[in-house]
């Protein structure tokens, strides 16, 4: 390059320098750099300008306009990282479920509180967080990223301690549904176990009562026909009896079917 062409980078270094503040970061930056590469290399060559005076002037210039764009960049690289911090943080406070909340929490109303959809949708939010620190991660300060990581790390901590307690509390719901129907089939076991006791009572007394019934029916045919009255005496006091038997197993008949009917409803309940 001749001095001409290296003043004429100069001034268009000028113009993208004066045009940093609203120009995009990335773009701008790499055009900044990509000048200054080429004025560097252009006085490298150590061209003659026509005074020295003015390679002076040409170098001073070039040297303070490098750094007055690297210092804006800078400072847009630094509020750029502060604010893709600051909306991270944001996200990830939303994201987050405090250990604190989770000790707090009612056993009871866990479920209640913070069900798992809403801790597989903070989940997600936390997976979308970390895909966006590693495509950022040029663009962020390394204090920023280094901020960044270790809140992340924290929120994963409280997403995994929330997981811990609910699969805790999800054996031990299981524990006690598992005993609770085992307990249920052994008493429905023991009500069956009556049930058909109970049945035999019945088929056993409804055939003491039918020959029961039988033989006061005969007795009564007897003394209907009975010619003897010493016969006829003793006849009627043996129906008395088998009468009196009828009575008693007419009773326990009648409380045996209400203890059936009592496990029936049972078992339907």
């Amino acid at each position: 390059m001749n001095w001409e062409e290296i003043d004429n980078a100069i001034e268009e270094l000028d113009q993208l320098v004066g045009n940093a503040d609203w120009m995009p970061f990335e773009g701008s930056l790499q055009r900044i750099r990509e000048k200054c590469d080429e004025i560097q290399e252009g006085f490298n060559s150590k061209p003659r300008y026509p005074t020295k005076p003015q390679r002076d002037f040409a170098w001073d210039r070039f040297n303070a306009l490098r750094s007055k764009g690297f210092n804006i960049r800078r400072e847009q690289r630094t509020a750029l990282s502060k604010k893709m911090r600051d909306q991270l943080l944001r996200e990830l406070g939303l994201a987050d479920h405090n250990l604190g909340d989770i000790i707090a929490e009612n056993t009871i109303l866990f479920f209640a509180k913070t069900d798992v959809e809403d801790m597989k949708q903070k989940g997600q939010a936390l997976r979308d967080i970390r895909q966006r620190l590693r495509d950022n991660h040029s663009v962020l300060l390394h204090e920023h990223h280094q901020e960044l990581w270790t809140r992340i790390l924290a929120v994963q901590s409280n997403h995994d301690a929330w997981w811990g307690q609910w699969k805790a509390r999800k054996g031990q719901r299981d524990e006690e549904r598992q005993a609770k129907a085992k307990r249920h089939e052994e008493w429905e076991a023991h009500v069956n176990v009556n049930l058909a006791n109970n049945r035999a009572k019945l088929a056993k007394a409804e055939a003491a009562l039918e020959n029961c019934e039988s033989h006061a029916e005969q007795l009564r045919a007897q003394i209907e026909s009975a010619w003897n009255e010493k016969f006829k005496e003793r006849a009627e006091g043996w129906l008395a009896q088998d009468e009196e038997r009828i009575k008693s197993i007419e009773e326990n008949i009648g409380r045996i079917k209400e203890w059936i009917s009592e496990d029936e409803r049972k078992l339907q309940g």
